[in-house]
């Protein structure tokens, strides 16, 4: 879509799984950390965020401390420029989305709220449909399981629900006792 273009590198260019905190972080992440590939949408889920830049107006007023200004400022055109074309970005972002079948939020971007699910706690229906059952074959399955019992018993409770690495550590008991085969662990 134009500007926009998100990938995380170190100082030799080569790409990193996250970035460092001090310098970019993502509130929505527990651990604040800009996940390559996912939190930049969390932040830039209208597409780029308008800002003026600052580089400009600095190299403008310093040519004698740049002597590749001319380099910098075309690479940083004026701000009556640049404010289109973020507003032209935005725009082209917004019908890209919108070309998915999904659309440009206030909850932010469809793939970021996806990946964020898989951070949330389960209920019975969320957990079950993650290992390919129904809720009700899952249900017996904790009731007639009493290592599911106690490890995913809340599950059977009204509203009951529980915190996804629980239910991560249980997923192969799961697996196994669904008959679904012996599951792949790392």
């Amino acid at each position: 879509n134009g500007l926009q273009g998100y990938l995380l590198v170190d100082a030799d260019g080569k790409r990193i799984d996250k970035g460092p905190t001090n310098i970019v972080s993502d509130p929505k992440q527990k651990d604040r950390a800009v996940v390559n590939g996912i939190s930049c949408m969390s932040c830039h889920y209208e597409g780029i965020i308008r800002k003026d830049d600052e580089i400009r107006d600095v190299v403008s007023a310093n040519l004698q401390s740049f002597p590749e200004h001319e380099t910098i400022l075309a690479i940083y055109p004026e701000k009556k420029r640049m404010r289109r074309s973020m507003a032209i970005d935005r725009l082209r972002f917004k019908k890209a989305v919108e070309a998915t079948g999904s659309s440009v939020t206030e909850k932010g971007e469809p793939v970021v709220n996806m990946s964020l699910r898989f951070e949330q706690e389960l209920n019975l229906k969320l957990a079950a449909a993650e290992a390919g059952l129904k809720d009700l074959e899952l249900k017996a399955l904790i009731s007639d399981n009493l290592d599911l019992g106690r490890q995913i018993g809340p599950l059977l409770l009204p509203g009951g629900t529980v915190k996804r690495d629980v239910y991560k550590a249980a997923f192969p008991s799961v697996i196994r006792a669904a008959e679904l085969g012996e599951p792949v662990t790392k």
